[in-house]
């Protein structure tokens, strides 16, 4: 396996070489089951070093077997209810659905509202699971730091050149905009792109940045916090005099 694996790291074309070939049907003879497995094992040793796992649900998601219906299987007295595991992947492994009961638990965004957490053994379906069908998540660190650069001067301009409640309204619109894309990807190419940075920090940021500097440079007026929160009964207190522009 290791052998393997610094092949393909040593020649970089060998992988799409394969992948090419295996999706070549009149080359090999191969049945569609035997061509995902070929095309699994090649992604696998010619793939990335890590990997995102793409969870498909909550504990028990799996179907699952216990140990007595297995040990029973195929016994006279359980012929009604045989246990057809053919062509299937079997792993053997501890699943405890109480929270007071888990032992072998790992913390994910699938906790349940009683606190039982995916068991190590879906861990590891999940893995199989994501490299055979190949669904892995797709994280790429230069695609990310565009979408954030992109994103980040988009909002900034907005903002800036934008006045008042206009710039927030289109800020706001645009980072909608944003999250649908994120969803849209995330659903339907397992493209996994920032959603917290851009929307929690660098919109509100942007804006936070925009109406100070407009509020505090000449001819800002109207631009920044005073056009947003005028204190219009300050008028009836205050001669004009008083007041500074903005308000």
């Amino acid at each position: 396996m290791r052998m393997l694996r610094l092949g393909f790291q040593e020649n970089p074309q060998l992988r799409s070489r394969l992948l090419d070939a295996l999706s070549r049907q009149e080359d090999i003879r191969w049945s569609q089951d035997e061509r995902r497995l070929m095309t699994a094992l090649v992604n696998l040793y010619g793939g990335n070093d890590t990997y995102y796992f793409n969870f498909y649900g909550e504990p028990a998601t799996f179907p699952f077997i216990s140990y007595d219906k297995v040990r029973k299987a195929g016994t006279p007295k359980n012929l009604e209810d045989p246990l057809d595991l053919e062509g299937k992947v079997v792993f053997v492994g501890m699943a405890e659905y109480s929270s007071t009961e888990q032992l072998d638990a790992f913390y994910t965004v699938y906790r349940r509202s009683d606190g039982v957490d995916l068991a190590g053994v879906e861990i590891a379906a999940t893995a199989f699971s994501n490299l055979l069908n190949d669904q892995v998540l797709v994280r790429r660190l230069a695609l990310n730091h565009g979408f954030l650069l992109l994103f980040g001067s988009l909002v900034g301009f907005l903002a800036i050149r934008l006045s008042g409640l206009r710039a927030i309204a289109a800020a706001s619109g645009a980072g909608a905009v944003y999250f649908g894309l994120a969803l849209f990807l995330f659903m339907n190419h397992r493209i996994w792109i920032p959603v917290a940075l851009p929307l929690y920090f660098q919109l509100p940021g942007a804006l936070f940045l925009a109406f100070s500097s407009s509020t505090g440079r000449p001819g800002g007026r109207g631009r920044g916090f005073g056009s947003l929160f005028r204190i219009q009964h300050s008028r009836r207190f205050l001669p004009d005099s008083v007041l500074p522009p903005a308000f």
